[in-house]
């Protein structure tokens, strides 16, 4: 037995969506050279990159 939030989980956990995600992802770290010591883990559900203006 599942419901329907649970149905719409599983289809949209596709190991495809997570490669392009990540592979998005890396592009704009190397095109706006984002050192890693400015990225952050939030939490389980995402992360943030701290920009700095001066």
């Amino acid at each position: 037995f599942t419901t329907s939030i649970d149905w719409q989980r599983h289809i949209a956990n596709s190991s495809n969506k997570y490669k392009l995600y990540y592979d998005a992802l890396r592009d704009k770290i190397k095109f706006y050279k984002i050192k890693l010591t400015h990225t952050y883990n939030i939490d389980k559900k995402g992360f943030i990159i701290r920009a700095i203006s001066r």
